[in-house]
């Protein structure tokens, strides 16, 4: 967006909007280098561990896409995907189940250890007959135990049609899949999907963790916690970068965290070296 203020001197003095800048560079990308971008695996995972603050020890990792574009270099998820869905491409969410599927083969086969990983999915992929058939077909190519795949849903459950979500839960849960609610508090999130859908993992959002948790924030954590707990499920916690927060939650039913004051999302190679020291 380009805004005339008037002139100065023998100029126009003209605001240019970064944002605008990205918005468009972002749908130009997503036009000219998509299939290069798959063809080439552009795309690559970038690992989060998740900690266990009792123990600090690594209990799995979230896989988050990163842009390894050859001209703009790493290009984080914010600057495309919400574009990219906007588009109509949503076959990245399989594409990065299976590299990481990659990765626990080859860290199955190096150490003889299963690591446990959560891929992203929209809930645009659920009215699609097949989704179940191509998750257990991507696990099985690479010889994975279904649970120790972690599906997470990305989008609010509101927004889609509930028998859908319910017999495809169903599905997933029958076959193994670890199924995990992401951003469990925000928006259109409620308490009333833990009796509709079979889930066992819920995220909470990072609205909840601030810097200066306020006492209505952790009431709400040790109630959601208690709920959670009462009814099977895990609870993880995103955004967790302060010590004070690992502390409060010690004091909660939640105990595996994600968040900066652990791990910022690491390269293959960096997530490697982190797991060799554990």
């Amino acid at each position: 967006v380009l805004a005339d203020l008037g002139e100065e001197q023998s100029g126009i003095i003209q605001l240019y909007d970064e944002r605008r800048e990205k918005i468009v560079n972002a749908l130009s990308l997503i036009e000219t280098d998509m299939e290069s971008a798959f063809t080439d695996h552009q795309f690559v995972p970038y690992f989060q561990p998740k900690y266990n603050i009792n123990t600090n020890s690594i209990i799995g990792a979230e896989a988050l896409v990163r842009w390894k574009h050859p001209v703009h270099g790493l290009i984080p998820p914010m600057d495309f995907l919400p574009y990219l869905e906007n588009s109509g491409i949503i076959n990245l969410d399989f594409y990065m189940l299976e590299e990481s599927c990659k990765f626990m083969r080859k860290h199955k086969d190096a150490t003889g250890d299963w690591i446990t990983l959560s891929s992203n999915f929209s809930t645009k992929h659920f009215v699609h007959d097949n989704f179940c058939s191509r998750v257990i077909a991507i696990a099985d190519r690479y010889q994975i135990p279904h649970e120790y795949i972690e599906l997470e849903v990305t989008e609010t459950m509101s927004m889609a049609d509930t028998d859908i979500v319910k017999t495809l839960f169903r599905q997933l849960y029958e076959n193994k899949f670890l199924i995990s609610i992401d951003d469990f508090g925000s928006g259109y999130s409620s308490l009333g999907i833990l009796e509709s859908f079979d889930i066992d993992i819920l995220k909470l959002d990072r609205s909840f963790m601030q810097t200066n948790m306020q006492t209505k924030n952790i009431n709400m954590i040790r109630g959601i916690t208690e709920i959670a707990a009462n009814n099977g499920m895990k609870m993880i916690c995103e955004g967790v970068e302060t010590k004070e927060q690992v502390e409060i939650l010690k004091s909660t039913k939640c105990h595996v965290v994600q968040g900066y004051y652990y791990s910022k999302p690491l390269s293959e190679s960096d997530f490697i070296l982190l797991l060799m020291k554990k």
